[in-house]
Protein backbone atom coordinates (compact mmCIF):
# COMPACT_ATOMS: atom_id res chain seq x y z
CA UNK A 1 0.00 0.00 0.00
CA UNK A 2 0.89 3.67 -0.82
CA UNK A 3 1.90 5.89 1.71
CA UNK A 4 -1.14 7.90 0.54
CA UNK A 5 -3.58 5.10 1.08
CA UNK A 6 -2.12 4.18 4.65
CA UNK A 7 -3.09 8.02 6.55
CA UNK A 8 -2.73 7.90 10.03
CA UNK A 9 -5.75 9.05 11.53
CA UNK A 10 -4.61 11.56 14.68
CA UNK A 11 -7.04 13.03 17.41
CA UNK A 12 -8.08 16.33 18.03
CA UNK A 13 -5.53 18.51 19.44
CA UNK A 14 -5.79 20.55 22.84
CA UNK A 15 -5.53 23.42 20.37
CA UNK A 16 -8.42 22.96 18.89
CA UNK A 17 -10.48 21.45 21.18
CA UNK A 18 -9.46 24.80 23.07
CA UNK A 19 -10.83 27.24 20.13
CA UNK A 20 -13.70 25.13 19.05
CA UNK A 21 -15.01 25.65 22.83
CA UNK A 22 -14.00 29.43 22.79
CA UNK A 23 -16.24 30.04 19.94
CA UNK A 24 -19.41 27.87 21.38
CA UNK A 25 -18.73 30.08 24.53
CA UNK A 26 -19.04 32.96 22.43
CA UNK A 27 -22.12 32.33 20.30
CA UNK A 28 -23.63 30.74 23.44
CA UNK A 29 -22.99 34.23 25.37
CA UNK A 30 -24.81 36.19 22.67
CA UNK A 31 -27.46 33.52 22.51
CA UNK A 32 -28.13 33.94 26.15
CA UNK A 33 -28.30 37.82 26.21
CA UNK A 34 -30.75 38.05 23.19
CA UNK A 35 -32.59 35.34 25.04
CA UNK A 36 -32.79 37.43 28.11
CA UNK A 37 -34.34 40.51 26.38
CA UNK A 38 -36.88 38.13 25.00
CA UNK A 39 -37.90 36.66 28.46
CA UNK A 40 -37.79 40.03 29.39
CA UNK A 41 -40.23 41.59 26.91
CA UNK A 42 -42.06 39.55 27.07
CA UNK A 43 -42.46 39.50 30.75
CA UNK A 44 -43.42 43.48 30.27
CA UNK A 45 -46.08 43.19 27.68
CA UNK A 46 -48.16 40.34 30.01
CA UNK A 47 -47.81 42.05 33.26
CA UNK A 48 -49.42 45.47 31.01
CA UNK A 49 -52.28 43.04 29.40
CA UNK A 50 -52.96 41.65 32.20
CA UNK A 51 -53.71 45.27 33.93
CA UNK A 52 -55.77 45.61 31.01
CA UNK A 53 -57.70 43.05 30.79
CA UNK A 54 -58.62 43.40 34.52
CA UNK A 55 -59.56 47.29 33.48
CA UNK A 56 -61.61 45.99 31.02
CA UNK A 57 -63.35 43.33 33.48
CA UNK A 58 -63.58 46.21 36.32
CA UNK A 59 -65.38 48.36 33.69
CA UNK A 60 -68.02 45.13 32.67
CA UNK A 61 -68.81 44.74 36.67
CA UNK A 62 -69.16 48.53 36.94
CA UNK A 63 -71.62 47.80 34.66
CA UNK A 64 -72.97 45.31 35.30
CA UNK A 65 -73.94 45.79 39.17
CA UNK A 66 -74.12 49.20 38.57
CA UNK A 67 -71.34 50.21 41.13
CA UNK A 68 -68.09 52.62 40.82
CA UNK A 69 -65.04 51.62 40.82
CA UNK A 70 -61.40 52.70 41.21
CA UNK A 71 -58.00 51.97 40.14
CA UNK A 72 -55.24 53.30 41.88
CA UNK A 73 -51.53 53.03 40.30
CA UNK A 74 -48.51 53.59 42.68
CA UNK A 75 -45.37 53.51 43.34
CA UNK A 76 -43.55 52.24 46.85
CA UNK A 77 -40.01 51.84 46.76
CA UNK A 78 -39.24 52.28 43.15
CA UNK A 79 -41.69 49.64 42.48
CA UNK A 80 -45.24 50.36 40.63
CA UNK A 81 -48.48 48.79 41.99
CA UNK A 82 -51.84 48.98 41.28
CA UNK A 83 -55.22 48.08 43.06
CA UNK A 84 -58.81 47.91 41.85
CA UNK A 85 -60.96 49.19 44.75
CA UNK A 86 -64.94 49.59 45.60
CA UNK A 87 -67.19 50.63 48.16
CA UNK A 88 -69.49 47.73 47.65
CA UNK A 89 -69.79 44.33 48.95
CA UNK A 90 -68.75 42.03 46.04
CA UNK A 91 -67.74 38.49 46.02
CA UNK A 92 -64.15 38.15 46.19
CA UNK A 93 -64.18 35.81 43.06
CA UNK A 94 -65.62 38.42 41.14
CA UNK A 95 -63.34 41.29 41.93
CA UNK A 96 -60.14 40.98 43.94
CA UNK A 97 -59.54 44.07 45.51
CA UNK A 98 -55.82 42.86 46.31
CA UNK A 99 -52.69 44.92 45.51
CA UNK A 100 -50.25 44.11 42.56
CA UNK A 101 -47.16 44.26 41.38
CA UNK A 102 -45.50 45.57 38.04
CA UNK A 103 -42.04 44.26 38.47
CA UNK A 104 -41.33 45.14 34.79
CA UNK A 105 -42.34 48.57 34.85
CA UNK A 106 -39.63 51.36 35.35
CA UNK A 107 -41.78 54.16 34.57
CA UNK A 108 -45.55 55.70 34.47
CA UNK A 109 -46.33 58.46 32.23
CA UNK A 110 -49.65 60.07 32.11
CA UNK A 111 -50.69 62.08 28.95
CA UNK A 112 -46.65 62.44 29.02
CA UNK A 113 -45.71 63.45 32.95
CA UNK A 114 -44.59 61.05 34.73
CA UNK A 115 -46.41 60.47 37.51
CA UNK A 116 -45.84 58.72 41.21
CA UNK A 117 -49.53 58.05 41.56
CA UNK A 118 -52.68 57.80 39.62
CA UNK A 119 -56.15 57.29 40.01
CA UNK A 120 -58.56 56.34 37.39
CA UNK A 121 -62.49 56.23 38.57
CA UNK A 122 -64.96 53.45 36.63
CA UNK A 123 -68.51 55.08 36.93
CA UNK A 124 -71.80 52.24 36.82
CA UNK A 125 -72.58 52.78 33.23
CA UNK A 126 -68.73 52.62 32.22
CA UNK A 127 -67.12 56.12 32.00
CA UNK A 128 -63.46 56.31 32.33
CA UNK A 129 -62.38 59.15 33.80
CA UNK A 130 -60.12 61.09 33.83
CA UNK A 131 -59.31 60.15 30.17
CA UNK A 132 -55.51 60.15 30.10
CA UNK A 133 -53.10 57.81 27.71
CA UNK A 134 -51.12 55.99 30.42
CA UNK A 135 -47.73 54.60 28.99
CA UNK A 136 -45.34 51.82 30.99
CA UNK A 137 -41.97 52.11 30.01
CA UNK A 138 -39.98 48.57 30.89
CA UNK A 139 -37.28 48.94 33.10
CA UNK A 140 -35.17 47.15 30.13
CA UNK A 141 -36.88 49.49 27.38
CA UNK A 142 -39.74 49.63 25.31
CA UNK A 143 -43.68 50.89 26.34
CA UNK A 144 -46.66 49.92 26.42
CA UNK A 145 -49.97 52.41 26.27
CA UNK A 146 -53.26 52.03 27.55
CA UNK A 147 -55.37 54.69 25.87
CA UNK A 148 -58.55 55.93 28.38
CA UNK A 149 -59.20 58.80 26.26
CA UNK A 150 -62.43 57.77 24.68
CA UNK A 151 -64.37 57.46 27.74
CA UNK A 152 -66.03 53.95 27.31
CA UNK A 153 -63.54 52.42 24.74
CA UNK A 154 -60.08 51.04 26.50
CA UNK A 155 -57.22 50.04 24.00
CA UNK A 156 -53.92 49.12 24.79
CA UNK A 157 -51.04 50.32 21.45
CA UNK A 158 -48.27 48.04 21.55
CA UNK A 159 -45.51 48.21 19.90
CA UNK A 160 -41.81 49.28 21.19
CA UNK A 161 -41.04 52.36 18.77
CA UNK A 162 -44.85 53.20 17.93
CA UNK A 163 -45.74 56.45 19.51
CA UNK A 164 -48.52 55.98 22.07
CA UNK A 165 -51.03 57.99 19.88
Amino acid sequence: MTMMMMRIKRPFTLLEITLTIAVLAIVASFTSIGIKQMVDRHSFNNEITTLFSSLQEAQVIACTYQTDLSLELFQKKERLYYRFSTLEPLPRLLFSQETKKLSTVGKLLANGIKEAKVRIDIYAGGRVTPSTLLTFIAKGGGKLCIDLQKGHLIKVVYGIDKPCV
